[in-house]
Formats: structure tokens, sequence, C-alpha cells
């Protein structure tokens, strides 16, 4: 009998993005050196 693990997940956000600046986080995309999430922040500040 084999034991399960049950492994959850781990998201990394490497940046949190206002609106305004959501194509300077589309374009870190585009380089592929994004090493976690790219975040955009629709809340106003």
């Amino acid at each position: 009998m084999r034991a399960v693990v049950r492994v959850s997940p781990r998201v990394v956000i490497e940046q949190l993005y206002s609106f305004e600046l959501a194509i300077k986080a589309l374009r870190k995309t585009e380089t592929r050196e994004a090493r976690g999430k790219l975040v955009v922040s629709l809340e106003e500040s």
C-alpha cells in the first residue's frame, strides 16, 4: 500500500503593479524573466 501525500501549490507574487502600469507588467512577461506571478491591481490608490 502506497501513502498518498497531498501538497498544496504555492503561489509566488513577484510584483504588484497599479492599473496605470499594466503595460509595464505585460512587457515583463514578454521577456520571460518573471520568476513569480505579476499582479495588476484594479483598485484606485
